[in-house]
């Protein structure tokens, strides 16, 4: 029997009990820029490579504030992004309005995570192609959450998704003992560092092209600028 007899929608099992839209979907996540998230005690960072639709283009951004506490950055199809940004931008401020509190990040990622597998559960649509990774600081402390366009969802220290991701966790890995205890700007430099290293020997990563953001201790949220990122990368020496 042919592969394609089964992938025709969402909600058909191959004999092997695989639902190749979700495969496809997943595949359409990996196939973006890299994009990391680090947490410490104290602090959340996001570090992402984005990409020019064209030479003459602006580059599109990866890393969107979803909250005053929270941040996401995503890998994948930037449409199904869109839509998916604006639902948790959404909940999260209906959230504040009812209760005068920003909502903790694990019902976020919960609502979120749920609005993905309904679209793994209906005939005629088609998971989301695109990945988050979310974090950022609530009542609870520092989190950091993948997103799969299955509807899964994982607690990590330091994670990362989208193309090279398996170069950029090696990488955290190696050091994530370490990861813990480090400053908002050791986080940075190091996220900068794994940025570039796993794009590989011989790829040059251009400054303009690294989105930079963060959350400290005293829930300071933000995307820097490229100036900012220039001057970051420049005072680190990398």
């Amino acid at each position: 029997m042919l592969r394609n007899q089964y992938d025709t929608d969402s909600l058909t099992y191959s004999p092997q009990g695989r639902i190749f839209q979700i495969e496809y979907a997943t595949e359409a996540m990996k196939q973006g820029s890299t994009t990391i998230g680090i947490k410490s005690s104290s602090c959340v960072v996001l570090v992402a490579l984005m990409r020019q639709a064209d030479p003459l283009s602006n580059y599109q951004k990866k890393i969107i504030k979803i909250s005053d506490t929270v941040l996401a950055a995503f890998s994948g199809l930037i449409s199904d992004a869109k839509i998916l940004v604006r639902f948790l931008q959404k909940e999260a401020l209906n959230y504040k309005l009812e209760h005068q509190k920003d909502i903790l990040i694990s019902r976020l990622v919960e609502k979120y995570c749920l609005k993905a597998q309904e679209n793994t559960q209906k005939y005629g649509s088609r998971p989301y192609g695109v990945g988050f990774i979310i974090g950022g600081i609530d009542a609870t402390g520092t989190r950091l959450y993948e997103c799969l366009p299955s509807g899964q969802f994982y607690e990590y220290y330091a994670n990362s998704i989208g193309g090279r991701s398996q170069a950029a966790n090696t990488i955290l890995n190696r050091n994530i003992e370490s990861l813990s205890q480090m400053s908002l700007d050791e986080i940075i430099k190091f996220g900068i560092s794994a940025l570039k290293e796993s794009q590989g020997l011989g790829q040059e990563v251009k400054n303009e092209a690294i989105s930079i953001a963060y959350i400290n201790e005293q829930k300071v949220l933000k995307i820097l600028t490229e100036n900012e990122v220039n001057e970051s990368i420049g005072h680190f020496g990398l």
